[in-house]
């Protein structure tokens, strides 16, 4: 599993402060209420979602140029799914994978290729987001339907090869509410909103073959400060898990935590500390853990607007709210992508526009990400950057590895026999850029 280094440590100590720009604004015919986060292509574009707008109304898959420029890839419609929420992933075969909550009464689930052909793979009950295993195969949760209307796992292949894997029951969670991450040994992991021994929210682990485990169970007593209603989970370099709840915790207004993949929760904040909750309250996506070793993530309500804010929090606990929202608004499950030339981008909506596409830019170096975050010797692997022209070498863990460069943002390469769990390095005229994976 990917979990970012920081590229050139020695810049740190001279890093500038933040700042934050509105890149693009949509219109109804692109798009309106773009939601999900973002992720970037092989074209160095960035690939997205919006719940309504586009050529029918339906909703559309995008991109957006790093400059702001917006182009429809693709326009939803009624009868092959509409109205997506949770954006799309980035496939090893270079096609992005999607899901929306409207296919006739039920939901989809969905390929598309960056030359926008539309392949309708599934219908579920309102499919969350998907994450693609290290076996090919991608893993997504249903918030209704299963044999007790709760809420199911699922596992389907790009050929449509669909297999129900779990049938949440209360006691063990319920609904699932975030799309699962694959952690440093392979599992998956996720967070359901409720449920539980105490009704409000559980960590369950999965392996690939479907075996399931709730690994905790949260507020097992009065005041819920361990948090209550957790929304998501990130992997970091620590082999740990982060994430948040949107409540509980010492003020009631949501928690940072940490957990083991054994299930030890660690909590290192709690929103609201003072009146008026000038950190933030209620946070409800996914943390995104940065190259710089910290993550950054956005509450829904707080701050000086009350609108929400965007922080920084470090794995010890040290919290840094970096921005107020004010007039637009995060949608409920969109989180923050970081680019490889080292910028976070989101989206946001507001009453009196479409949505927008923003920057915030911490002064982090560039990095490369591998697609996918791992596999075996042998298998073909995207490498995403910027500035790769050039590039005279690829090693996987030391490993020098066969790569062709594809384009200025995105090398081909092989994964080379006896490359193990370590660094993913390119050299590049711009220098060596690296991330730390899993092969």
């Amino acid at each position: 599993m990917i979990s970012r280094f920081l590229a050139f440590a020695a810049l740190a100590a001279a890093l500038p402060g933040q700042t934050f720009n509105i890149i693009a604004t949509f219109r109804f015919s692109e798009g309106d209420k773009p939601s999900g986060t973002l992720i970037q292509g092989a074209d160095g574009n960035f690939y997205g979602i919006t719940m309504v707008g586009g050529p029918l109304g339906y909703g559309v898959v995008y991109s957006v140029t790093p400059a702001g420029a917006i182009n429809v890839v693709y326009g939803m419609n009624s009868t092959t799914g509409a109205y997506p929420v949770w954006g799309v992933i980035l496939a090893a075969d270079g096609s992005f994978y999607g899901t929306t909550p409207m296919q006739g009464d039920r939901g989809s689930v969905f390929s598309l290729t960056p030359t926008g052909v539309f392949t309708d793979l599934a219908t579920r009950s309102a499919p969350t987001g998907l994450v693609q295993a290290s076996n090919g195969y991608f893993y997504g949760a249903t918030p209704f339907g299963g044999h007790g209307g709760i809420g199911t796992l699922f596992r389907i292949s790009s050929t449509a090869a669909f297999a129900t894997i779990h049938n949440f029951t209360g006691p063990d969670g319920a609904p699932p509410n975030a799309a699962l991450v694959l952690a440093s040994n392979g599992n998956l992991y996720g967070t359901t909103a409720a449920g539980g021994a105490f009704g409000h929210g559980t960590v369950f682990g999965l392996t690939p073959e479907g075996t399931f485990k709730t690994i905790y169970t949260f507020c097992p007593a009065a005041g819920c400060a361990d948090g209550n209603g957790p929304s998501g989970l990130v992997p970091a370099t620590d082999g740990s898990l982060y994430g948040v709840t949107s409540a509980g915790g010492a003020n009631n207004s949501g928690t940072v935590f940490r957990i083991s993949l054994s299930g030890a929760l660690t909590t290192l904040y709690s929103f609201c500390p003072q009146p008026g909750c000038a950190d933030g309250s209620q946070p409800l996506v996914p943390l995104t853990a940065a190259n710089d070793g910290n993550f950054y993530g956005i509450t829904s309500a707080g701050g000086a607007t009350t609108q929400g804010t965007l922080f920084q929090i470090t794995p010890g606990g040290v919290f840094t709210k970096l921005f107020d929202y004010a007039g637009t608004i995060p949608f409920l499950n969109s989180g923050l992508l970081q680019a490889t030339d080292g910028n976070f981008y989101g989206v946001e909506a507001s009453n009196s526009s479409d949505g927008s596409v923003y920057r915030l830019s911490m002064g982090l170096p560039p990095f490369v990400r591998p697609v996918p975050a791992s596999g075996a010797p042998g298998a073909a692997v995207t490498i995403l950057g910027t500035n790769l022209a050039g590039a005279t070498a690829v090693t996987f863990h030391g490993v020098a590895a066969s790569f062709t460069i594809l384009s200025p943002t995105a090398i081909s390469a092989t994964v080379p026999a006896g490359a193990a769990t370590g660094k993913v390095r390119v050299t590049a005229p711009s220098g060596t850029l690296f991330e730390r994976c899993e092969f």
